[in-house]
C-alpha cells in the first residue's frame, strides 16, 4: 500500500502542476467561469483483478460534477458518482454498490469542444469485505454545444487501479450547464483603436490611420499610408514619391514665330494670321515667359542700313503683339541683327527672301508629372 500511496500523491502533484502551467501559459479569458452537470456512467471492470474479492463485471452509475474554467485551454472538476456493478458468479454477492470521488484536470484539444483529461479517483465499495481503492484516469471527451450555456457531453476513459494492477473502462453521457459569464479582456496590442479579436493587421505602426479591420488607410490609393502621405488627394495614376506627392520634373517648352518681309520693308504683310494669336496665347499661359523678337535682313545693300531695317522689323512685330494681341510690353524685347545672321548665305533671290525675316522665340521651363 505504501507504493500505491506514493503513486497517488505523485498524480495529485502532477495535476497541480498542470493547473499552474495553464494559468501561467494561457491568459485568454473563457466565456464562463464555472459549470455543473449530471451524467450516466457505464462501468466495465477488468476481469483480471488479482484480489479474490474483486469479481466485478459491469455496471451503471449516476454522477454529479462541478468545474471551473481556468482559461480557454485548461479547466478542473470534481466528479461524484454512485455505481452498481454486477459480480461474476464466483463472487459471494450478486452486485456491489460503490461511491466514487474524482479530481480531474481537463485540456481543450481544439476550439470545437474536444478535450483530454487526467485525474485521480477514490472508490469506496459498500460492503465490509472490500477495501477502498484509488485509481488514475486518462480519457477523451467532447462537449456538444446545445446552446450558449448547455452542452451535451460524451466521454471515454480508462482507470488504472495501482493497488490491484487492474484497468477499468468507463463510458459517460451527460449534460453540463455553464454559468458565471465573463467579459473577455479586450486587447489592442498595436494601439490603433481596433481590438485584437478583429484586427487583421495587428502590427500597425503607432499613429497610423486604420480602417475597421485595423489595416492602414490609403485614401487616394497611391501606395503611401495616410500617416505618411503629404499629398492625400493625389490624382489617380500619378507616380508618387515616398511622401505621396506626384513626382514632377522640369521640361523646356519652346515656341517660335517666323515672319517674312518684302524687300526693303518693315511692314507686316498679314497681321491677322493665326500664328500671332498662338504666340500671344503661349505667353499669356506661361506668365514667367519672356520673348525676344529678332529682326534680320538679306545681305543686299548697306550693312548699316540693313541693321536699322532689321530693328524696325523687330519693333513692328513687337508692337503688333502688344497692341493687337494683348501681350505685356515688359515681357517682349526687340533686337535687330541686320545681315549678321543670314539664314541662307547663297546670293540668290530665294536666299534673299528667306533672310528678310523676323524670328520670335520663347523658352520656358515648366514642371510636369513624370
Amino acid at each position: 500500500m505504501h507504493t500505491f500511496n506514493k503513486s497517488f500523491l505523485a498524480v495529485l502533484a502532477a495535476s497541480s502542476l498542470f493547473a499552474a502551467s495553464a494559468i501561467a501559459d494561457d491568459h485568454d479569458t473563457p466565456k464562463h467561469k464555472y459549470w455543473v452537470g449530471g451524467s450516466v456512467l457505464n462501468f466495465n471492470a477488468d476481469s483480471d483483478r488479482p484480489n479474490d474479492m474483486n469479481f466485478y463485471d459491469e455496471g451503471l452509475g449516476l454522477g454529479l460534477e462541478a468545474g471551473i474554467f481556468i482559461n480557454n485551454k485548461w479547466s478542473a472538476r470534481i466528479d461524484i458518482m454512485k455505481t452498481e456493478s454486477e459480480l461474476y458468479d464466483l463472487a459471494p454477492f450478486d452486485s456491489v454498490k460503490a461511491n466514487h470521488v474524482a479530481l480531474d484536470v481537463l485540456y481543450a484539444l481544439d476550439d470545437n469542444g474536444t478535450y483530454a483529461y487526467t485525474g485521480v479517483r477514490h472508490s469506496n465499495p459498500l460492503y465490509d469485505m472490500e477495501e477502498d481503492y484509488r485509481s488514475v484516469g486518462l480519457g477523451l471527451g467532447k462537449y456538444w454545444e446545445i446552446n450558449d450555456v448547455v452542452d451535451f457531453v460524451t466521454e471515454v476513459a480508462t482507470h488504472h487501479d495501482f493497488g490491484n494492477d487492474a484497468d477499468d473502462v468507463t463510458l459517460k453521457l451527460g449534460l453540463v450547464m455553464k454559468f458565471g459569464a465573463t467579459t473577455p479582456t479586450m486587447q489592442d496590442s498595436d494601439s490603433d483603436g481596433v481590438m485584437n479579436t478583429v484586427d487583421k493587421c495587428p502590427s500597425t505602426l503607432r499613429g497610423t490611420s486604420v480602417d475597421s479591420i485595423g489595416c492602414a488607410n490609403d485614401s487616394d490609393n497611391d501606395g503611401v499610408l495616410n500617416s505618411l502621405d503629404k499629398c492625400p488627394n493625389t490624382p489617380k495614376g500619378d507616380k508618387v514619391s515616398a511622401s505621396g506627392c506626384s513626382m514632377i520634373t522640369q521640361k523646356e517648352l519652346v515656341v517660335d514665330l517666323q515672319v517674312l518681309f518684302a524687300n526693303d520693308s518693315s511692314v507686316i504683310g498679314n497681321p491677322d494670321e493665326a500664328k500671332y494669336a498662338e504666340f500671344a496665347d503661349f505667353m499669356k499661359r506661361y506668365k514667367d515667359a519672356e520673348a525676344v523678337i529678332e529682326g534680320h535682313t538679306s545681305a543686299v545693300g548697306n550693312a548699316n542700313y540693313n541693321m536699322s531695317l532689321s530693328e524696325k522689323r523687330a519693333l513692328a512685330v513687337k508692337t503688333l503683339l502688344i497692341e493687337q494681341y494683348g501681350v505685356d510690353a515688359s515681357r517682349i524685347s526687340a533686337v535687330g541683327y541686320g545681315e549678321t545672321r543670314l539664314k541662307d548665305t547663297a546670293n540668290t533671290e530665294v536666299a534673299h527672301t528667306a533672310n528678310r525675316r523676323v524670328e520670335g522665340l520663347v523658352t520656358v521651363k515648366v514642371q510636369v508629372k513624370i
